[in-house]
C-alpha cells in the first residue's frame, strides 16, 4: 500500500517536471519543432531511437539528424522521398552503435509503411499499447536498437516514443495518437528510474524488464489514475 506521504510526493514532483521548461533539455525537444503531426510523428521516432548514452552527444547527433532531414523539406517529406537511399550500405558511425547504413534502413522501412498507411499507430490493430510494440517490433526487426520480436527487456525508448504519442492534455507530450488507451502505457524504465523506483520502496528489481515495467505501472495508476506514464516526470527526475 502506498503512503500519502509518497504519492504526494510523487505527485507534487510530475507537475514540477511536466512543464513546457522541460522540453528544451530532452529529445522530445525535435518533433516540437514541426505543427504537422506527419512531422512530429517520423521525428518523435528517429529521436527515440538515437536517445540513449550520453544525453549531451546524443542531443548533437539528432540535430545533425534533423538538419539532413529539414534540408528536404522536413522528416515526412524526407522519409517519403528517395535522398535518405544515399546512406544505403555506409557503414560510417552515426553514433555509437549505430552506423549511417542503419538509419537508411530505418528510412526505407518507413517509406514502405507510408506508401499505404498514414500513420505508425495503425499497428495498434486491437488498441492495446503492448500490441503495437509487438508489431513495431517486427516491422523495425530489422533496424539495431529496436527491440526484436518478444523482447523482454522494459524497452524504455519505445515506451517514452508511446508517452509522447498517446499521453493528452500534457505541454509536454502530443497526444496526436488515439487508437492507444493512456491508461495502458508502461512507465519507461531506464537505470535511472529503477533506481529511483527502489530507493521509493515501489519494486524490488534490480533489472529493467519489462515485468519490471509492468508492476511499476500498476503501482503508479494509483497515483495517478488512467494515466501512469505521467510517473515518468517524477521518478526520472527523483
Amino acid at each position: 500500500m502506498l503512503s500519502q506521504d509518497l504519492i504526494c510526493l510523487l505527485r507534487e514532483q510530475a507537475s514540477k517536471n511536466e512543464t513546457a521548461g522541460f522540453i528544451s533539455g530532452d529529445p522530445i525537444q525535435f518533433p516540437h519543432r514541426y505543427s504537422k503531426n506527419q512531422d512530429i510523428e517520423v521525428s518523435a521516432f528517429v529521436s527515440q531511437w538515437i536517445a540513449y548514452g550520453s544525453r549531451k552527444v546524443f542531443l548533437k547527433v539528432l540535430e545533425h539528424i534533423h538538419a539532413v532531414m529539414d534540408s528536404k523539406g522536413g522528416p515526412w517529406n524526407y522519409v517519403n522521398g528517395t535522398d535518405w537511399q544515399e546512406y544505403a550500405g555506409c557503414d560510417n558511425v552515426m553514433y555509437r552503435f549505430n552506423k549511417w547504413s542503419d538509419f537508411a534502413v530505418l528510412c526505407s522501412i518507413l517509406h514502405d509503411w507510408y506508401k499505404t498507411h498514414v500513420s505508425l499507430q495503425d499497428l495498434a490493430t486491437d488498441a492495446h499499447a503492448m500490441t503495437f510494440v509487438d508489431n513495431l517490433a517486427r516491422l523495425m526487426q530489422d533496424v539495431p536498437g529496436v527491440p526484436l520480436p518478444g523482447s523482454r527487456s522494459a524497452n524504455k525508448r519505445i515506451w517514452m516514443f508511446l508517452r509522447w504519442m498517446v499521453r493528452q492534455n500534457s505541454v509536454v507530450d502530443f497526444g496526436i495518437w488515439h487508437k492507444i488507451n493512456q491508461a495502458e502505457l508502461l512507465v519507461p524504465v531506464d537505470t535511472h528510474v529503477l533506481q529511483s523506483a527502489r530507493k521509493l520502496g515501489l519494486i524490488t528489481s534490480n533489472s529493467a524488464s519489462l515485468s519490471c515495467a509492468g508492476l511499476l505501472s500498476e503501482q503508479m495508476d494509483l497515483v495517478f489514475p488512467g494515466d501512469p506514464a505521467k510517473a515518468d516526470f517524477a521518478l526520472f527526475f527523483l
